[in-house]
């Protein structure tokens, strides 16, 4: 069975597979805290948009990971992290990384 695809395919698929489940995880973890607030409810249209937003977010995090050459376990907190955080947060934590070691416009 493992003979059905090449060995480069196979690990391409295994890391895509694997990116997703993580980055799924870090966005429930987002989605739920979301519900425990009550700003929304857990079967909702929101949770259908969760799925683009952690594989966005984990390809993303997945490329962080791989720009610093990370090893796989630091490399799924990145994406875990990351995809938790989800765009706004990134743009939030950008703003405060900018704002801090560039300095405020003006």
């Amino acid at each position: 069975m493992d003979n059905l695809l090449p060995p480069d395919l196979r690990q391409a698929v295994w890391s895509f597979v694997t990116t997703l489940a993580l980055a799924l995880m870090g966005r429930m973890g987002w989605h739920v805290q979301q519900v425990q607030k009550r700003q929304r409810k857990f079967w909702s249209t929101h949770l259908i948009w969760e799925l683009p937003t952690a594989l966005a977010s984990g390809f993303v995090a997945d490329g962080i990971a791989e720009y610093f050459h990370l090893d796989p376990k630091p490399t799924t907190a990145v994406i875990i992290m990351v995809s938790y955080l989800g765009p706004a947060g990134i743009q939030a934590l950008l703003t405060r990384l900018v704002d801090r070691f560039v300095g405020p416009k003006g």
